[in-house]
């Protein structure tokens, strides 16, 4: 996993204030692979219940922005789980590839 212990411990604590304490945050993409150089933040976030579109939206934006405030301009890619999305190709490489942090 190529992310520093200082971006994860902001990316599951920005997660867990939007989200709560059961919340899972899977790295996936480049960043998941130690073999690979540079590339974007790619997560995938379980929120641990389903969102209706607007809280959706909103807690994407909160949680982006406190990433933001927390580490400055980086390139970060978020997911969120819902049923609708549960057949996704990239939900599906995201879980079979991915790493929780």
């Amino acid at each position: 996993m190529r992310l520093s212990e200082k971006e994860i411990k902001v990316i599951k604590t920005a997660a867990q204030k939007v989200w709560g304490a059961n919340v899972k945050v899977r790295l996936f993409g480049s960043r998941a692979d130690d073999t690979k150089k540079g590339g974007d933040i790619d997560l995938l976030i379980n929120p641990g219940r389903n969102l209706n579109p607007r809280e959706l939206v909103l807690s994407k934006a909160n949680f982006l922005s406190q990433l933001f405030i927390s580490m400055g301009e980086q390139r970060v890619d978020v997911i969120i789980e819902s049923p609708e999305k549960e057949n996704l190709p990239i939900i599906k490489t995201a879980l079979e590839t991915g790493i929780i942090v």
